[in-house]
């Protein structure tokens, strides 16, 4: 299961309106190794079933107008990833991301009330028409470096490679490091990402519990001029 925390900003524009946004991710997931005759190639199949919750809230100075709209969906996907070894030390990978999505809700819930007058516009109106949208289909590529028994990873990822030109996933440039003392890990990552004008630098720290049936994680990313995220994850392995 991974939870990724909420964010919330607020924009003041010349119009005279203010809005406010938030949203909240939870999935979950297992993953299947498909077996190969190989030893330098491996490959797998990720299955994710996931809720959105999303809130938008506005209000208009020149209408007297404060809306709100929640949104929310779960839906299943499936990734493919492949995984190849060079020597004993090195590997790359690949993971095609939202190869195949399925929605399964969809609902969108409409309030609005004219502060001036006290009518009441919406009060949980349901939008029939809305339906949650599919994701980018995007490619991941990365490398690690890992010395046997070494417990260290030296890790450099790719993300957001998209195979149309609509630029709906934002680019990203990962660099991590992890050292295992067991069952603790720790994690450090810097990471360049794609803004509208711009690269943001993501800076996180966490630590992890790796045993050999199970697996969790806490991370905490920091990016200037962001709302600080916290991250936690954890899995059972089979």
């Amino acid at each position: 299961m991974q939870i990724v925390s909420g964010t919330a900003a607020s924009e003041h524009v010349p119009v005279g309106t203010v809005s406010l946004d938030a949203a909240a991710t939870v999935t979950t997931g297992f993953k299947i190794d498909l077996d190969s005759s190989l030893d330098w190639i491996s490959f797998g199949v990720n299955v994710n079933a996931g809720y959105l919750w999303e809130m938008t809230t506005a209000y208009d100075s020149t209408t007297t107008i404060f809306d709100t709209e929640l949104c929310n969906g779960t839906a299943v996907s499936l990734d493919l990833g492949i995984l190849t070894k060079i020597g004993t030390s090195v590997k790359v990978g690949a993971v095609v991301n939202d190869l195949l999505w399925f929605p399964i809700t969809s609902t969108r819930t409409l309030y609005s009330k004219d502060l001036t007058t006290g009518i009441v516009l919406d009060e949980g109106t349901i939008d029939d028409s809305w339906s949650a949208l599919r994701p980018v289909l995007a490619l991941d590529l990365g490398v690690a470096f890992a010395p046997p028994d070494s417990g260290m990873t030296l890790a450099a990822d790719l993300h957001g490679i998209e195979f149309t030109r609509d630029n709906k996933v934002p680019f990203s440039i990962r660099f991590g490091f992890e050292q295992v003392y067991k069952p603790v890990a720790f994690r450090f990552g810097a990471a360049f990402r794609e803004k509208t004008s711009y690269y943001a630098v993501d800076l996180s720290g966490g630590i992890g519990l790796v045993l050999s049936w199970f697996n969790m994680d806490l991370n905490l990313v920091y990016t200037r001029n962001e709302p600080l995220n916290l991250g936690f994850s954890m899995g059972l392995l089979f």
